[in-house]
């Protein structure tokens, strides 16, 4: 996250405790550092995202899972467990929400 400022967010959130579902908005202002930022990483862990647009325009974009699976079922000791998810959770420090910026921005 170092290719930008982070400015403000903003959320709506709309929560439904009866179906422990919550549903909601983000608005986040950046300024780039560079002029020719054309892919943002933000973190999204635990999120899922339907959705990204910047400036009104709709925003190509891919959420990765990095703790979706840490380790392959064969493996049962708590060593390797610990292994794959350090590497995990490296891994995502840059941010699982990758989105391209539309050329016409």
């Amino acid at each position: 996250m170092g290719d930008f400022e982070y400015l403000q967010q903003r959320v709506a959130l709309r929560v439904d405790v009866m179906r422990r579902h919550v549903a909601g908005v983000a608005e986040v202002a950046l300024a780039p550092r560079a002029a020719e930022l054309r892919v943002l990483r933000l973190h999204a862990r635990q999120l899922k995202v339907r959705t990204v647009q910047i400036d009104g325009v709709q925003a190509n974009f891919e959420q990765l899972n990095f703790l979706g699976e840490i380790v392959d079922e064969n493996y049962r000791d708590l060593a390797t467990f610990d292994l794959f998810y350090r590497g995990a959770i490296v891994a995502s420090k840059e941010g699982e929400l990758i989105v391209e910026i539309p050329r016409e921005l």
